[in-house]
């Protein structure tokens, strides 16, 4: 049984007892199939689908229902980043032009100030990179990771007020950059 049938059958299950979700369980049930939607994608891209039924399972152990996480993809696979997940509608906030002109004001950077509150302490010393989807494109991310200029690949640096500067890029882009599993050096969490 997958994610996807089990969350929507205690969903259902929730429904008929209750009476209607509130648009806040809707929202959080849709945020934690998009996160479950990425940590499946990242363990394909690295190779490591196989961990995909662990991950789920440990999950249900610790919760009593199934779902992938990020917490638990980051300890199982030693990833070089933090990474959190945020679903959001850009094509009715944001447009090229407030990218270059406003990036303070979307959405985007004020989920990224969000993830970074969020942070636990096993994170500190990681970059930290917020995947969201943005129009035509199914996974974006905004990170911290230092990265040098690749041929091919199309990325936005956002310079911040603190003299920071965060990179824009896809997610295939960023993993491309990363490496193999193998190539990542990163203190066990």
């Amino acid at each position: 049984m997958t994610t996807h049938h089990t969350d929507n059958y205690r969903f259902r299950r929730r429904q008929c007892r209750f009476g209607p979700p509130s648009l806040e369980e809707i929202d959080i049930e849709k945020q934690q199939r998009y996160e479950a939607a990425v940590v499946k994608r990242l363990l394909r891209s690295i190779g490591k689908w196989d961990l995909r039924s662990k991950l789920w399972h440990q999950q249900k152990n610790q919760f009593d229902f199934g779902r992938l996480a990020f917490c638990d993809f980051q300890e199982a696979t030693g990833f070089p980043m933090w990474l959190g997940t945020r679903r959001m509608d850009l094509a009715r906030h944001s447009s090229l032009v407030n990218l270059f002109r406003n990036f303070d004001q979307t959405p985007i950077l004020a989920a990224f100030r969000g993830l970074l509150r969020a942070i636990p302490k096993q994170a500190e010393g990681l970059p930290i990179g917020l995947v969201f989807p943005a129009p035509r494109i199914k996974y974006m991310v905004l990170h911290t990771r230092a990265s040098d200029l690749r041929p091919g690949v199309t990325r936005i640096e956002v310079p911040l007020d603190d003299d920071s500067v965060l990179i824009l890029e896809k997610l295939d882009d960023l993993l491309k950059a990363l490496g193999p599993p193998e190539s990542w050096q990163v203190p066990h969490l």
